[in-house]
């Protein structure tokens, strides 16, 4: 405590001081420079004609540090403003993605939400898979990270499909007429794809017919329990057989005249031709001894 109290004194008294200091070279800097002109016989007029020549290249780069705070702050606004954009966006995809992996959550959130689309889950899955896409593209669109000609090739491999033509002819309408500026610009773009596949023919279907109608909730979850219950399975499956493997060893240490006793004493080495007596704490089994 005493520590700190002598450390803000010192910050106080040498803040003060510097003060004083500052005040007192501002105040007798008039009478200095008149002292040395009149000692070294200076030419004040003239060095002030010399001084105002350089008035245009100060104004120059006054203009240009001005500039460059501009760019700044137009550059810093739009970051927060994507930031910002892109976290709505991620609450907006857990909020679709928790629809995904419950039915009673596409069905608390109203839908068909109002649209031409059956009232089924595997459906409006799918409805909500291509938004998904379609969001994601738009964004990158709007913050210039993806280009014209890469959002036509991905809305007409999109449009191949049966489910990304149901999606904008349910949709498409009402979001050409609510938006504007790039948006605008981007769904103008995945509706004339949209109309180039309607002319090209009819979308392309899974082989065998339509696939299958999912009509029970927590598809996700029980996947998940599925892939536990397979772990639990395959661990007892290796239990097991690792306790049979021990058990067929024990039996035929048994056969074989008991189980071996750790030898004291070094090592024996028996190589072709030679003859190594053991040692009497060592026991050798019976189908190592010498018939």
């Amino acid at each position: 405590m005493r520590l700190n109290s002598i450390n803000r004194r010192l910050v106080i008294t040498t803040s003060a001081i510097a003060l004083f200091a500052f005040l007192a070279i501002v105040t007798f800097s008039p009478l200095a420079l008149r002292a040395l002109a009149d000692s070294a016989h200076l030419n004040w007029a003239r060095l002030s004609n010399v001084g105002q020549t350089y008035g245009a290249i100060s104004a120059l780069i006054t203009a240009l540090a001005f500039g460059g705070v501009v760019i700044s702050l137009w550059y810093q606004a739009r970051e927060v403003s994507a930031t910002r954009a892109q976290a709505i966006r991620s609450f907006h995809f857990d909020l679709l993605r928790m629809e995904l992996e419950d039915e009673g959550h596409m069905w608390a959130s109203g839908a068909p939400w109002g649209y031409a689309i059956p009232a089924d889950y595997r459906r409006l899955r799918e409805h909500i898979f291509v938004h998904m896409w379609l969001s994601f593209w738009q964004s990158q669109f709007v913050l210039k990270e993806m280009s014209a000609e890469f959002v036509r090739g991905s809305a007409k491999e999109l449009f191949y499909g049966k489910a990304g033509r149901e999606y904008w002819m349910a949709v498409g309408h009402n979001r050409l007429e609510v938006s504007e500026g790039r948006d605008l610009e981007y769904l103008q773009i995945v509706d004339d794809e949209y109309w180039k596949a309607l002319k090209n023919g009819p979308p392309v279907t899974p082989e065998g017919g339509s696939t299958q109608r999912i009509s029970t909730p927590g598809i996700i979850k029980r996947d998940r329990r599925r892939t536990a219950a397979s772990c639990a399975v395959a661990a007892a499956a290796g239990a097991l057989a690792g306790h049979l493997i021990c058990q067929a060893l024990t039996h035929r240490r048994h056969r074989s005249g008991g189980p071996f006793q750790e030898q004291k004493g070094p090592p024996l080495y028996r190589m072709p031709g030679w003859h190594v007596t053991p040692s009497r704490n060592a026991r050798i089994p019976h189908c190592a001894r010498r018939r």
